[in-house]
């Protein structure tokens, strides 16, 4: 422990710190890494609307409150959903932050609607739409119904279309073409959501090297769902979507032909990270 080295262990200040600290364990209730891939999603809304006004690569250096505002009102919701989701439930402290999300998120988009275009108001209807199916997609997975893929999968590709229409909507209006160019960071989002079974396993495996059973069908298609992404990103002339999905794509080969925990968690993880790269900076 890091305070060990500077304050004697077993002391009075010791013990007090450390009662201190402990109150921050409840900060893990929300799972905070879950919030990357919302994060994630909503960035990528936001810069394939913006490819239709700038079609070549561009380097946005405008900080915009209300985006800010928006995508923290957004991750409330969300962290207000994963608390009721946590094995300890907190009550009382998910309704404190998803009244405070829930009162930020709608101030915000009035503010863009005043300010940007009435069609923001639609931001509202993505956000009830991305809490209840996450909260639905986790209760389907505590309730021991995994065998139930199929509405697993539905259930996340409703809040993955949720989350990248809240970021297309603060930039564009048009409605039918947000749905078209959501196809691939659905059919990548999906191919890391169905890892997850096979993440789980891969993170209680004695050793990294370990090889994981009963994984092979996902990892199959996952593969085939990262391969049709990278496909469609480059027939929609998007090439944040199909350059992640290239990029990407190795590790779900190499997790399938040998699927060791080592490969499995990397592929999970590298996909993700892969993506948020390439949103962020292009």
């Amino acid at each position: 422990m890091f305070i060990a080295r500077f304050i004697k262990p077993g002391s009075d200040l010791f013990k007090k710190i450390g009662a201190k600290l402990e109150t921050l364990d409840g900060l893990f209730s929300i799972r905070p890494v879950w919030l990357f891939p919302v994060w994630i999603l909503m960035t990528a809304g936001m810069s394939a609307a913006k490819k239709l006004s700038v079609p070549e690569f561009y380097w946005s250096t405008a900080v915009d409150w209300s985006v800010f505002y928006l995508f923290l009102g957004v991750s409330f919701l969300m962290a207000a959903t994963l608390m009721n989701g946590a094995t300890e439930r907190r009550g009382g402290s998910s309704r404190v932050v998803l009244t405070a999300g829930a009162v930020v998120t709608v101030l915000t988009v009035g503010y863009m609607a005043m300010t940007i275009h009435k069609s923001v108001w639609a931001v509202l209807l993505w956000a009830v739409a991305v809490f209840f199916s996450l909260q639905a997609y986790i209760r389907h997975h505590e309730n021991g119904k995994q065998a139930v893929a199929m509405m697993g999968t539905l259930l996340s590709t409703i809040a993955s279309l949720s989350l990248f229409m809240i970021g297309w909507q603060i930039v564009s209006h048009d409605l039918v073409a947000g749905f078209v160019a959501s196809v691939p960071y659905l059919l990548g989002s999906q191919a890391v959501f169905i890892l997850l079974p096979a993440l789980n396993s891969a993170e209680d495996a004695d050793h990294f090297r370990d090889k994981v059973g009963g994984v092979q069908r996902v990892l199959s298609l996952g593969t085939l769902l990262v391969a049709m992404a990278t496909v469609s990103g480059y027939l929609l002339d998007d090439p944040v979507a199909s350059t992640a999905g290239i990029v990407s794509f190795p590790f779900f080969v190499v997790a399938l032909l040998s699927p060791r925990a080592e490969h499995i968690m990397r592929t999970a993880r590298y996909s993700l990270l892969i993506l948020a790269i390439f949103v962020c900076v292009i």
